[in-house]
């Protein structure tokens, strides 16, 4: 075989030309592979070409066809030992630990989480099986699992991710770490907030979890519990952030200072919620803000890295409900000064919330309120129309009339 031949085929990808064809009648490769153009350079400088060709091919065929030379094995849970655990069918689960040597410390689900993985997603039912898997004593309590499906959970990520109260309650009381993080540094508070599993929350909240701990990206648990709309888990993170500094003024003043943590793209919690249209969440969010001492703005006009605020957010986005929280925030908290200051602010590029305003009905929407806003500040009258459910807590049953619902031409929308 001709060593130049043998050069162009090893570094082509395509199929070879007549022109490339070699004397023997061989034909390269479509896609060579690194043990053949070792090879090729091994001949090139050896000139044994047909030697190490024939010791490259059977080390290819070794390497692809017997995989477990190469990793080590790892023990699968049988299916009795799994479906023991699911049915909490205690006896049955004794005989199959029993019968598997090893077990349970060496085995393994499906999908590479321990049994401990296992007994924290089945639920209630699954609660008996926990428990004695705990009394084994033989499992890393705060294990992760090796597959890549289980994204380093803990056992207490998989009960907070399920919103198995029963198994995170268990796991902390043997001892789990409670703060762990599993990819992206979410910890099992954060993946219960997520999940909005109050009891969960509670759980993980009497056992001591870190609520400011924040994620690779800057969110915390209430970060993303604001985005995903669970407004009871959101007042309680507020609360327990308040009870942690002591209540009082110290407690207001902790609950704001969780309110305006920054994720590393420069954005509050207030601003998934605007994003995704929860407008109970915006609100007990400025509340807490400044109810904590925070300025009527802190929300509103404190923007992101771009100068992009909530209030652009909401208009950009179509979030009627949402901007008309922001307006009657303000104004409860400023005053009309609060209001401009809400209406005015600009972004990097000098847009207004009104310029970004999305030229759909929800846009539109939210540009003839903030006309019709602007026009009460100029003449003086108060705004409680704008977000009455703001006011005291209670809907003012003066709107419901049919001379007052359409206020300027808006409607008053129940949030």
């Amino acid at each position: 075989m001709r060593r130049g031949c043998l050069r162009e085929s090893a570094r082509s990808t395509e199929e070879p030309s007549d022109g490339q064809r070699c004397q023997t009648g061989r034909i390269a490769a479509k896609t060579p592979s690194r043990a053949f153009l070792l090879a090729s350079s091994a001949a090139r400088n050896f000139g044994s070409t047909n030697a190490v060709l024939l010791r490259c091919s059977w080390l290819h065929l070794f390497m692809s066809r017997r995989p477990h030379a190469l990793t080590p094995p790892t023990w699968q849970a049988p299916p009795p030992l799994l479906a023991a655990i699911a049915s909490s069918d205690l006896p049955a689960l004794a005989d199959a630990l029993a019968a598997a040597p090893g077990a349970p410390s060496a085995a393994r689900a499906p999908d590479g989480g321990s049994l401990l993985h296992a007994a924290a997603a089945g639920g209630p039912a699954a609660a008996g099986a926990l428990t004695t898997l705990l009394a084994a004593a033989t499992i890393p309590i705060g294990g992760r699992g090796t597959a890549a499906r289980t994204a380093r959970k803990t056992p207490l990520h998989v009960a907070a991710a399920t919103g198995n109260d029963a198994a995170a309650a268990a796991l902390l009381a043997a001892g789990a770490p409670v703060d762990a993080v599993k990819a992206s540094d979410w910890t099992p508070l954060m993946t219960a907030a997520a999940g909005g599993h109050a009891a969960v929350v509670h759980t993980i909240l009497r056992g001591g979890a870190d609520v400011w701990a924040v994620n690779r990206q800057g969110a915390g648990a209430l970060a993303l519990a604001a985005r995903a709309g669970h407004a009871g888990v959101v007042r309680d993170l507020l609360a327990a952030a308040a009870t942690s500094a002591g209540g009082g003024a110290e407690g207001a003043a902790a609950a704001a200072r969780l309110a305006g943590v920054r994720a590393t793209s420069g954005r509050t919690p207030v601003f998934g919620a605007v994003y995704f249209g929860h407008p109970r969440v915006v609100r007990m969010l400025l509340e807490a803000t400044t109810s904590g001492g925070g300025a009527p703005e802190a929300h509103h006009v404190a923007a992101d890295g771009g100068g992009w605020t909530p209030a652009h957010e909401a208009a950009y986005r179509g979030q009627v409900p949402c901007f008309r929280v922001l307006l009657g925030a303000a104004w409860r908290a400023g005053g009309s000064g609060a209001v401009a200051g809400v209406l005015e602010a600009t972004d990097a590029a000098g847009a207004t919330p009104v310029d970004v305003a999305d030229g759909g009905e929800g846009g539109r929407a939210c540009a003839t309120m903030a006309a019709a806003v602007a026009a009460d500040v100029v003449a003086g009258r108060r705004l409680d129309w704008v977000d009455p459910e703001g006011v005291g807590g209670a809907h003012d049953e003066r709107l419901d009339s049919s001379g007052d619902r359409n206020h300027h031409g808006i409607g008053v929308a129940t949030v």
